[in-house]
């Protein structure tokens, strides 16, 4: 009799498990996975080719290391900012930079990548104190290994101070610390 519940109770552990991946039809279902990490690392100015826009503002390529359930992680993101306009997301006595476009790339420890693009953001600068705080939101594009075909979102939010900063030709380089947070979307 035990040993009849026993492979009773097994045979539906196997079938609930099977049933978590599928849909009622016996379809692969999505799987969703946080991807969550604090970083730290630097930026400079990209060569001047990044400027799509012709304003004279290179794209800015920033590069950091942090620690996610993945292991180590880099983040790597290229990005560009158009010149200031008043602020409607920053306080008043910063200076507001729209995105104008942006990508990034993670790799994990193991070395696989995920790659994707930043759809929306903006640079609050204080010009007096060089710090800036950069909100972005992005997509997951592709990825490498583990994350074949994955999808996604993401917020990336970054605190930098500027060791220099020249407003006629745009270049700025510094330090950053930052949040990224996003979700893994497997099929």
């Amino acid at each position: 009799m035990r040993t009849q519940i026993v492979l009773l109770v097994l045979s539906l552990a196997v079938l609930s498990m099977g049933q978590l991946g599928c849909d009622d039809n016996g379809n692969a279902q999505q799987i969703n996975t946080e991807l969550e990490f604090a970083f730290s690392g630097t930026f400079v100015p990209a060569p001047p080719s990044t400027d799509t826009i012709d304003d004279g503002r290179p794209a800015s390529l920033r590069t950091y290391q942090g620690v996610s359930g993945f292991g180590n992680t880099n983040l790597t993101i290229l990005d560009e900012f158009a010149q200031p306009i008043p602020p409607a997301n920053c306080p008043l006595n910063n200076l507001e930079f729209d995105l104008v476009q942006g990508s990034f790339v993670i790799r994990v420890d193991n070395g696989d990548l995920l790659l994707g693009t930043i759809e929306s953001g903006f640079s609050c600068f204080d010009p007096i104190a060089r710090l800036s705080e950069i909100t972005e939101e992005g997509t997951i594009t592709e990825g490498t290994g583990q994350f074949s075909g994955v999808t996604g979102s993401v917020e990336i939010i970054t605190n930098s101070i500027f060791q220099n900063t020249t407003a006629t030709d745009g270049y700025a380089s510094g330090g950053s610390t930052g949040q990224f947070t996003g979700t893994l979307e497997f099929e």
